[in-house]
């Protein structure tokens, strides 16, 4: 039973790294991408 749901997880972290980094990444690097330019333009 933990092979079998340590292999499920394994394969969902490598097929997921490609979806949920971009998203992930994308949200915050645009939070904090907002104050910068916000603070910068001050």
């Amino acid at each position: 039973m933990t092979i079998r749901s340590q292999r499920i997880i394994n394969t969902n972290i490598v097929s997921s790294p490609s979806m949920p980094p971009v998203p992930v990444n994308r949200p915050k690097l645009r939070k904090s991408s907002r104050p910068s330019p916000c603070l910068v333009s001050s």
